[in-house]
């Protein structure tokens, strides 16, 4: 598992949590994001960095 916060590929113990780097930052949620929200969310982050970059 990756860490939960966009563009960020620190490994986290489990779907929906924070590395240790990020987690001190933010405040835990109540509900927490499935692995199934972590990709679908990652892969819109993909695709928009990946359009900055090729229009570089």
């Amino acid at each position: 598992m990756t860490c939960a916060l966009p563009g960020c590929r620190n490994p986290a113990t489990e779907a929906g949590e924070m590395c240790a780097a990020c987690g001190h930052w933010l405040r835990s949620a109540t509900t927490r994001l499935t692995a199934d929200d972590i990709r679908a969310r990652d892969e819109y982050v993909q695709r928009a960095y990946q359009q900055q970059r090729s229009k570089r």
